[in-house]
């Protein structure tokens, strides 16, 4: 295995444990911290808030996942040469 190969796969192990850690936490903690953080002034500023926390979040899970995508697609495509 060369230096693509190996980066390649530390890059899909890393990214794959980082998703399953993310994705738990989304799943378990999500919820709870909504309801403690939104006691906000204005609705406006809640708005804002809730509205930017839930794309941010679909923003690292996407990211993520491309991630993985990429790392693994990639190996097999290095692997295969």
């Amino acid at each position: 295995m060369n230096n693509t190969e190996i980066a390649l796969l530390v890059g899909f192990i890393i990214s794959s444990i980082l998703l399953a850690l993310y994705i738990l936490y989304l799943v378990f903690n999500s919820n709870k911290y909504l309801k403690k953080d939104t006691k906000l002034t204005t609705s406006t500023k809640k708005f804002v808030y809730i509205f930017f926390n839930k794309w941010f979040k679909i923003f690292m899970l996407f990211t993520l996942s491309l991630i993985v995508f990429f790392c693994l697609s990639m190996f097999i495509v290095e692997m295969l040469k």
